[in-house]
């Protein structure tokens, strides 16, 4: 099937008769790996061919191939071509334009020296978030990662499923508040549903519990863009006792969903990825507002 009859465009600025213009050039790479997957997977589903038969034909695993078309790993140019060439894409403009892609896509985002620390689906994690419009987490058991201080973070890692180094703590460590940095110096938007028992959970020690929670206090008095609401123990049972999760906005793009487990982190999609919102929406409307979760925080850094 012709590829101009499956709609493909690169972005939002071509032109109804179907002309493409430049790519986008202000995406990280991680997001321009998403868009060039979203044309591979169109292109693919337009041809009836199912991922498994491309990773055959391609002879790679179909693992390979999901992660190419959901923007969690690059694709060399010369994989590309032949990708086009299963898919039948014959327009040269098009070509260009995919490989040029596929090329900004391969760039290294400031995370990239961090690599030894952290696993490829976090770093295509932090890709996504540092274009996001809005992040919107839920945090069931710790405070959000974008919102703990330096020592706080650095318990929570130390601490976690798997026994890491002193060197590797830090690392860690470092990246967290680095992604605050960055993330501080957009627009972005955090919208952040917190459970009453991570806020209570103490965690190093009282003296450095307090600390966190005058953090996010001061965080809410600076920061316009941030939200929090907390969900208060007496709210029972609710969607989010599965765990942590986090949706994350574009201005241009559609949404993506990151859930950490202890095992993996995963990308959900199709049906489980609406699901998530909508685990995510009633978290909002089932929450305490903004001003009375302010006065929660408050009454349990008194109580500490």
């Amino acid at each position: 099937m012709p590829w101009r009859e499956i709609g493909i465009c690169l972005s939002t600025s071509a032109s109804p008769g179907g002309e493409l213009h430049s790519v986008f050039v202000s995406a990280t790479p991680t997001v321009q790996r998403r868009r060039l997957g979203d044309q591979l997977r169109a292109m693919r589903e337009a041809q009836g061919l199912t991922g498994v038969q491309v990773a055959e034909l391609l002879e790679c695993t179909q693992s390979k191939i999901s992660k190419i078309e959901g923007g969690r790993r690059g694709i060399r140019p010369k994989e590309l071509r032949e990708l086009l060439d299963i898919y039948e894409v014959t327009d040269q403009a098009l070509r260009n334009e995919l490989i040029a892609l596929a090329r900004s896509g391969n760039e290294r985002g400031w995370w990239a020296r961090h690599s030894s620390a952290i696993s490829p689906n976090y770093a295509s994690y932090i890709g996504f978030e540092s274009a996001a419009q809005q992040i919107t987490a839920w945090e069931p058991m710790v405070i959000n990662g974008l919102l703990q201080t330096e020592e706080y973070a650095r318990e929570v890692i130390r601490s976690g499923p798997r026994e890491l180094t002193t060197e590797a703590v830090e690392k860690r460590v470092r990246v967290r508040i680095q992604r605050q940095a960055e993330i501080n110096k957009t627009n972005a938007r955090l919208w952040v549903i917190v459970d009453e028992s991570a806020l209570r959970r103490i965690v190093g020690s009282r003296d450095l519990l307090r600390d966190q929670l005058r953090h996010i206090l001061q965080a809410l008095e600076d920061r316009p863009r941030v939200t929090i609401q907390v969900l208060p123990l007496d709210a029972g049972a609710h969607p989010g006792t599965l765990g942590a999760l986090a949706v994350i906005s574009f201005d241009e793009d559609p949404d993506v969903v990151y859930i950490e487990t202890v095992v993996g982190d995963l990308y959900p999609e199709g049906d489980d990825l609406t699901a998530c919102k909508l685990a995510v929406d009633h978290l909002k409307a089932t929450a305490l507002g903004r001003d009375q979760s302010i006065t929660m925080i408050q009454r349990i850094l008194n109580e500490l």
